[in-house]
């Protein structure tokens, strides 16, 4: 079975081992691999496959067409040597065809290209929206993303045969993710259409309707000052880039949702389930007596002491917006701060498109060190680190380049250094002091910050350190990762849920001693 990626960087399989290198250790192989496999079954003469190889050198005198001739012929050889050595045996293994003038991709052999189960997808899940089936559709979708590893053909960027082929893949792409939006405003998950139209918005920076969709969806999710933003923005993006008048549609929407009026739109989609709750604290710490939360207060308390002792977990604060999980947390790290002298990293996940909030958390780890300690951190570690917070580079210049990896154990090793960096905090067994990080808004955290979290959990069991994160229950349906995460290490005893109750004003009175 041979597996072929064509979206990003051009990799082949070959029973589950790679033979990249093998292909393009040969000359050529792999472009003329990719111009049979952009169309397969597809009849290219001769005259074409030299033009695509070897027409600059041509043009150049460097060669001439009758050498080109037998060069491709000895490709061509070499090819089949590589990918069909039992073809005669089994014809379902017979890739490349001779044809009359030229060659082509046996269609029928048996083989697995990413673009073409892209497109497949693409075609499945279309059908599926236009039936009004929302929810079958984004399994196809989303589907199709994951097969995407950057652009199609991107090493071949400024291959003129390439071009029509790249534009049309780029455009189905584009396509997808706007349609994948609305399948997803249709479910209610503004949140992941959301992040669809900033995908959109990151490969057409330009594209007015992405920024209609956008618009109209920040509105649907409750975010309406966000939604004129957002018009703002793309008004100031489109004059810069000299258009002179925006499509009239997009002015109409920004208008209608300044009015928070659109004509029909509850018969398409579905308001954002809003609880308008009246919090019985302000969000500044001491303005108000702190009451009413003593049970959860304790338990973090507890998980504290815990992990002191280096028997560290991660603790989830959830509850509906508004109920006061940042509250809480903020005071018990005023407290931690004042009882224990313990030193906290801040971080908040804030969606698709944002930096990590790992780079938050980094950056004050980085503070928090001296250069003298920074100094006696591996160099190896600190290069990995840069990678994620360019500053470090200011502190340590001429760091090393660490050897070059496959892709996995190359995430692996960031995951691994970018973890030691951080529990080097702690100090040495002897003279240890205890960490805890505070990460908010966790529902919106990306897959990437997740699997590092993953990554870093099993670890704190013997570890001095505390990871306190907060989400809100309303969004755990649409963040799956993270639904997941909590399922996974609390079988484990490594993940604590708390669940803050909407407190009633009588109780929060009765409590502080007062009359209501």
């Amino acid at each position: 079975m041979l597996r072929i990626q064509l979206l990003g960087p051009f990799r082949v399989w070959k029973d589950e081992h790679e033979i990249t290198a093998a292909i393009r250790a040969i000359g050529k192989a792999d472009t003329l691999l990719k111009v049979l496999l952009s169309e397969p079954g597809r009849n290219f003469n001769r005259d074409e496959l030299i033009e695509c190889l070897w027409g600059e050198e041509i043009a150049a005198r460097k060669t001439t067409e009758k050498t080109a001739a037998g060069n491709l012929r000895r490709r061509v050889s070499a090819v089949r040597k590589l990918l069909e050595p039992a073809s005669k045996e089994n014809p379902s293994l017979e890739y490349i065809l001779t044809t009359a003038d030229g060659y082509r991709w046996n269609f029928q052999a048996d083989y697995h290209l990413d673009v073409e189960e892209f497109f497949q997808k693409y075609e499945r899940a279309k059908a599926l929206l236009e039936r009004k089936q929302f929810s079958e559709a984004v399994k196809p979708y989303e589907a199709a993303r994951q097969l995407v590893h950057g652009d199609y053909l991107e090493n071949d960027r400024y291959a003129e045969w390439a071009n029509p082929l790249r534009q049309r893949w780029h455009e189905t792409n584009v396509d997808l993710l706007e349609r994948l939006a609305e399948c997803y405003a249709r479910l209610g998950q503004y949140r992941h259409a959301i992040d669809s139209c900033r995908a959109v918005l990151e490969l057409e920076a330009a594209r007015e309707s992405a920024y209609r969709q956008l618009m109209l969806y920040q509105y649907l999710s409750g975010n309406q000052s966000e939604a004129l933003t957002t018009y703002e923005t793309c008004m100031k993006l489109l004059k810069a880039r000299g258009v002179a008048t925006l499509d009239p549609q997009t002015k109409q929407l920004a208008d209608q949702i300044r009015a928070r009026h659109i004509l029909g739109i509850d018969k398409l989609y579905t308001p954002t389930s809003e609880i308008r709750t009246e919090i019985p604290y302000t969000l500044s710490p001491g303005s108000i007596p702190f009451v009413g939360r003593e049970k959860e207060f304790a338990e973090l308390v507890e998980q504290l002491k815990q992990a002191r002792r280096g028997d560290g977990c991660c603790v989830l604060v959830s509850g509906e917006a508004g109920v006061g999980k940042t509250r809480l947390v903020q005071e018990f790290t005023d407290y931690a701060i004042k009882r224990y002298k313990i030193k906290v990293l801040y971080g908040r996940a804030r969606g698709f498109g944002e930096p990590s909030f790992w780079t938050e958390v980094i950056r004050e780890a980085l503070e928090e060190f001296t250069d003298d300690d920074v100094s006696r951190i591996s160099a190896l570690w600190l290069a990995e680190v840069a990678k994620l917070v360019p500053e470090v580079e200011e502190r340590v210049p001429n760091l090393p380049e660490n050897p070059s990896l496959p892709p996995l154990q190359a995430r692996l090793r960031l995951f691994e250094d970018v973890s030691q960096f951080l529990f080097r905090l702690i100090g040495d067994q002897a003279h240890q002091q205890p960490l805890l990080l505070f990460v908010d808004d966790l529902h919106l955290a990306d897959a990437a910050s997740l699997e590092f979290l993953n990554y870093v959990l099993p670890r704190l069991e013997i570890q001095p350190v505390l990871i306190v994160g907060t989400y809100r229950t309303e969004e755990i349906a649409e963040a799956q990762s993270l639904a997941e995460f909590a399922r996974e290490w609390k079988e484990k005893n490594l993940v604590h849920q708390l669940w803050l109750a909407i407190y009633n004003r009588v109780w929060i009175s009765a409590e502080n001693g007062s009359d209501t």
